[in-house]
């Protein structure tokens, strides 16, 4: 009885969620949309409004394009994966002063499933094209409360669900630590490190290995 009262539920939100409904996702753990049905690929869109970008998902075959779901307060970050899941980050600023203590934070949604998961807190970030590892920077909000010089660097295992510290102090001369990459060749993420738009030195961390290579 009460897997049938859950499935009935679950279908409930399914269907309640309009694809016109600009969705604000923020401090949810999950939501249920439908899935990409057989043939169909998931295309994105971001879109400037007053209130910052909106992501825009969409379900596409050869011959149509539809609306699954429009996301307010999305950060411009994301990466689809071979799996096809696509990783994206919402800038929960715009909320903060009606929710001050949500973070930014970063999803998943998956296509064939058809949920959008809350994975953690952060605002930039990359993914390895598997899937597995992501590579993600504290919120500013989190820095600034434990008292960090700088933003603290992790990779996150999707599997394990573990997080690995890999950057906590400040980088020679000061510089900083652009967005990372996934270099698929190296299966290593890259990270940019120099001041304004100079880069100076590169730091290439190979996940699979939990390593720095020199």
């Amino acid at each position: 009885m009460k897997k049938v009262l859950l499935l009935l539920q679950i279908c409930f939100i399914s269907f309640t969620i309009d694809a016109q409904e600009v969705l604000s996702i923020g401090g949810k753990e999950k939501i249920i949309l439908q899935p990409l049905e057989k043939n169909e690929k998931i295309m994105y869109e971001k879109i400037s409004t007053k209130k910052g970008f909106e992501l825009h998902l969409f379900a596409s075959n050869e011959k149509s394009k539809r609306l699954i779901c429009q996301i307010a307060y999305y950060s411009g970050y994301h990466k689809l994966c071979d799996d096809g899941d696509f990783y994206f980050s919402i800038d929960n600023h715009f909320i903060n002063k009606e929710f001050p203590n949500l973070t930014s934070e970063l999803f998943v949604y998956n296509p064939k499933k058809g949920i959008i998961t809350k994975v953690l807190n952060s605002l930039l970030f990359t993914v390895s094209n598997d899937g597995q590892f992501i590579c993600y920077c504290e919120v500013y909000q989190i820095t600034e409360k434990e008292n960090h010089d700088v933003p603290y660097w992790y990779i996150y295992d999707t599997k394990t669900k573990k997080n690995k510290l890999i950057i906590n102090n400040k980088q020679k001369n000061n510089w900083d630590i652009g967005i990372p990459v996934f270099n698929g060749d190296m299966q290593s993420f890259i990270l940019e490190i120099g001041y304004d738009d100079v880069v100076m030195d590169k730091l290439i961390f190979d996940p699979y290995k939990m390593e720095f290579k020199k």
